[in-house]
């Protein structure tokens, strides 16, 4: 009966992890790799809205020749007597983006017009590849989202936001994904700007009138919005071991069981 009691407890143990408030440090070796990985979850996340501009290349044989946009091979064969470089045509294809209009739906070549609103763009991949597979074998889509945004991260949630005027600050983004929750430092708040690789990093504190001055900071292009969080380090451990907690109780209840129905 000790025994059981004491593997049980030591299984308990074992599954139970500290807690590590050092989620997001600017001064973290691992921050570009961070701010990577939240960044495209974030657009992995993000669903097409009206006036989206998106990319589209289609490959065939599951990505194994590009056929939209054309290649530089296919460019030779079209554009023999053409006076530019072939490579400047590939580019200027490559620029192309489709316009998700009012209806939802954006014109692609060969299959028309397709509804696109409110699909993820793993959701349009799958999508387009049905469209495509009746002009060509295998094919493989890419889409991508073109436009100007910056990504907002409020703790491990994130959200892209499309700059669709030229002068867009601070404050109006911020209150445009959601505003501040009282789990969130108005206090510590920055502004990743640049290669992720090398950052320039803006503290910002907006629970002052000095830190108000950002408010008409300008905002641009792939800019990134990180707010920390408050921390509870108690009610967060507690809630990393709750399923812990479910199996041991599961396991004590189990052998309780058991023993007295030995009886």
């Amino acid at each position: 009966m000790k025994n059981l009691y004491l593997i049980g407890i030591l299984a308990f143990l074992g599954a139970c992890r500290s807690y590590n408030p050092k989620l997001f440090r600017t001064e973290s070796k691992n921050l570009s790799e961070h701010l990577t990985k939240l960044t495209k979850q974030v657009e992995k996340n993000y669903t097409i809205q009206k006036n989206d501009f998106i990319s589209v290349s289609v490959y065939t044989n599951d990505g194994e020749i590009i056929v939209l946009p054309p290649s530089i091979q296919q460019l030779n064969i079209t554009n023999n007597n053409n006076n530019n470089p072939n490579n400047q045509l590939q580019n200027q294809f490559k620029d192309i983006s489709f316009l998700v209009k009012q209806d939802g739906f954006a014109k692609l070549p060969m299959v028309g017009n397709v509804h696109l609103e409110g699909f993820t763009l793993n959701q349009a991949d799958s999508l387009l590849q049905t469209k495509y597979s009746k002009f060509y074998a295998k094919p493989f889509v890419l889409t991508n989202y073109t436009n100007k945004r910056v990504i907002v991260l409020k703790g491990n949630q994130g959200v892209l936001y499309p700059l669709r005027n030229e002068k867009v600050n601070l404050v109006e983004v911020v209150a445009a994904t959601g505003g501040m929750s009282r789990d969130l430092k108005t206090h510590n708040i920055r502004l990743i700007r640049g290669d992720l690789q090398n950052p320039k990093v803006f503290l910002i504190d907006l629970s002052t009138i000095d830190g108000l001055t950002y408010h008409n900071l300008t905002l641009e292009p792939n800019d990134i919005i990180y707010i920390e969080p408050i921390r509870r380090p108690f009610i967060e451990s507690f809630r990393d071991v709750s399923s812990v907690l479910t199996v041991f109780t599961s396991l004590i209840t189990t052998i309780l069981l058991v023993i007295s129905l030995s009886r």
